[in-house]
């Protein structure tokens, strides 16, 4: 009965260390093809396979496919670390993809490379759904993006960035739809454009600026229509045009301006339709009627 008993211990601590090892294998991955197994327990994929992947990262049968992957299995699902690489060309054998799954879903960092072996982008998943500040890059190291997520859904700020690294846009997010104000730069840091968005639309003021920071277009949105009236201005400041809207539709009297503010033409509008159209003289005089 005690030698019994004592192999009954002896077993489970054995099995015990072997499920710890092999946890902690899965954990960390691996990174040599010739480990891989690639075996069937009881109908599902078990310990660590190597696998050809198609170019949108699904096991395939095919050799000649441009991926494959390193994956530890545990009953058919994925676990730990998993590894996923160039298969051709320059890059061949370097990481594209790295990703953590606990229970057959994403848990932890995935990271994304590029043919160069720089960073792409990093994301961080909790159950198999974006959670936290996404990180992206250019193929130059450069960043790119930064976009913060919660329960897979863009929520917050997210910011882009140019080639060189100089900040190109910021759009506030809820649940996905842009909230709040979007701002456009140009490359010297001025502010490009600016405009409200409520539940993804366009909704109050927008305004659009010129690299001298002058005041280029002003418009009123509401639900994403145009409303009121539209102001163009020269660089000069000086009023270029006037533009009257009606639930995105120009209504009324639209008219413009030379560079000395002197009234050109005004033409009526109704309901987006042309009218007709009077031309003006630098004194005021109608000129054309057309």
């Amino acid at each position: 009965m005690k030698k019994t008993t004592l192999l009954l211990c002896l077993s489970f601590l054995f099995c015990s260390a072997m499920s710890r090892a092999q946890q902690a294998i899965s954990e960390k991955g691996f990174m040599d093809k010739a480990e891989a197994g690639n075996q069937m327990v009881n109908g599902n994929k078990e310990g660590k396979w190597f696998e050809h992947l198609n170019k949108n990262k699904q096991p395939v049968s095919d050799t000649a496919s441009p991926y494959y992957q390193l994956i530890f299995y545990k009953e058919g699902k994925p676990e730990g670390l998993v590894r996923q690489y160039y298969a051709r060309g320059l890059a061949k054998g370097l990481p594209v993809t790295e990703i953590h799954y606990r229970n057959g879903v994403k848990n932890g960092m995935m990271k994304g490379y590029y043919e160069n072996g720089k960073t792409g982008c990093e994301t961080p998943y909790t159950d198999g759904l974006k959670n936290g500040l996404a990180v992206c890059h250019y193929s130059n190291g450069n960043l790119s993006a930064e976009t913060q997520f919660r329960d897979d859904q863009k929520n917050g700020m997210k910011k882009e960035y140019g080639i060189k690294g100089d900040l190109k846009k910021e759009t506030v997010y809820e649940k996905d739809k842009k909230n709040g104000l979007e701002k456009e730069y140009y490359n010297g840091g001025l502010v490009k454009s600016e405009i409200t968005y409520s539940n993804d639309e366009e909704n109050g003021s927008a305004k659009e600026y010129y690299e001298n920071g002058k005041l280029k277009i002003e418009t009123t949105y509401a639900k994403g229509n145009k409303i009121n009236v539209e102001k163009e201005y020269y660089e000069t400041g000086i009023l270029k045009s006037e533009t009257p809207y009606e639930d995105d539709k120009i209504d009324g009297e639209q008219k413009e301006y030379d560079e000395k503010g002197h009234l050109k033409t005004l033409t009526l509008y109704t309901a987006g339709n042309k009218q007709l159209t009077s031309t003006y003289d630098e004194r005021g005089n109608e000129i054309d009627v057309r």
